[in-house]
């Protein structure tokens, strides 16, 4: 949309599960670098994803274009993984710092380069591994503990093992806290490489006719037995994320407390651009209740969906979560298990009453599953029709 109405789109991704050419969506943009290009190796070989090695780094860039799935060279079953396992050593420091990113960003900025511009910005941390600098590690938890790539994923990786629990076993609790800090201290890390970032522009004047929005892809959780973001819980630690958009020449911040989604992001940029909305919009502009206007209420949705077979597809599995007003219910369509938080009253979703408020669950339930409902009906349309 951007794109044809004047505009040089930029995307800068770091996470290769979010890239404008996984998204199928690189045709929209005019510079769009690989995510191998932001990353800095510090071992030989990593995961390929969260750590990357050396090799990794090759791989990506002799075969990632080419194959769907380069890491199967370096996957856990491989030959090649089982050979150079005793060299691999451990990593303690990103592999995807962000300042790389903003300072390719940066050098665009300081070329000959069209306007208007869109530029994406998608950076890999504070994701796991949590690896700041040295001077962040140590800010929140003084320990030697978990300062390291091996011993962050040892405790993620057991992740799956607690799903079942309402809260962590008391024997690793320890390292889930430990865990949090080293967490805390990535984001301080990110924070303040951000802070440099925007204090570049300012001081390059970049930022004089420019709307910065801020967000995230999710949380991290550290509650309910549920560690960090992969698996089929949807709790308010992954799912309430930061929205920050900042203005040209704005100099006073005010916080806004309307229930907002991610979807009404792409309808706030088309309204600064002065672009009329698209009928393909599912959320609305943002910039009525930054003049101080209210959104009418309305409800809100969140979604994990990776066991499906792929989009555009029939969802029969996943979970969904829906807020309305004060209320938030999460619902597993599998298990067809609902679980029914006040978040006013209890916003750490301690206290299911599902039980307690039947008329307001069935209510939002009724909601998911109107909404499912269309929604896989217009797959099956679009599938029978090619």
């Amino acid at each position: 949309l951007l794109k044809k109405n004047g505009y040089f789109n930029m995307a800068f991704v770091t996470n290769p599960l979010a890239s404008s050419r996984r998204l199928n969506i690189n045709n929209s943009y005019d510079i769009a670098p690989s995510v191998i290009t932001f990353s800095v190796p510090r071992a030989l070989i990593g995961d390929g994803a969260e750590s990357i090695g050396k090799i990794d780094k090759l791989l990506y860039e002799l075969f990632a274009d080419k194959i769907k799935e380069h890491n199967w060279i370096i996957s856990e079953g491989f030959i090649l993984r089982k050979l150079l396992s005793f060299v691999v050593s451990d990593v303690t420091l990103t592999t995807v710092p962000p300042d790389k990113v903003f300072n390719d960003f940066e050098a665009v900025l300081d070329s000959d380069y069209p306007e208007p511009y869109f530029a994406w910005i998608h950076v890999y941390p504070p994701h796991i591994p949590y690896l700041p600098p040295e001077s962040y590690v140590g800010m929140f938890d003084n320990s030697l503990k978990l300062r390291t790539y091996k011993k962050q994923r040892n405790v993620y990786d057991s992740r799956t093992k607690y799903y079942e629990y309402e809260n962590f076993p008391d024997e690793i609790q320890p390292s889930i806290d430990t865990l949090r800090a080293r967490y805390d201290e990535f984001i301080r890390y990110c924070d303040k490489e951000f802070e440099n970032f925007i204090n570049q522009l300012n001081k390059k004047n970049k930022l004089d006719n420019t709307v910065v929005i801020v967000s995230a892809d999710h949380g991290q959780s550290f509650e309910h037995a549920y560690l960090a973001h992969m698996g089929p819980h949807l709790y308010e630690q992954v799912t309430n994320i930061p929205l920050i958009i900042k203005e040209p020449a704005q100099s006073k911040g005010m916080f806004i407390n309307d229930l907002v989604d991610q979807v009404d992001i792409p309808a706030t940029i088309a309204d600064f651009a002065g672009i009329p909305p698209s009928s393909w919009f599912e959320g609305g502009s943002l910039i009525p209740v930054m003049r101080g206007n209210h959104l009418k209420p309305r409800a809100t949705f969140s979604m994990n969906l990776d066991k499906n077979k792929g989009l555009g597809m029939e969802i029969k599995k996943g979970t969904f979560a829906v807020w309305e007003g004060d209320y938030k219910l999460i619902h597993y369509l599998e298990e067809n298990k609902s679980l029914l938080f006040n978040l006013k009253e209890d916003r750490d979703e301690m206290h299911n009453i599902i039980d307690e408020r039947p008329e307001i669950g069935r209510h939002l339930l009724d909601l998911i599953y109107d909404n499912l409902k269309e929604i896989n009906k217009r797959n099956k349309k679009e599938s029978e029709s090619g």
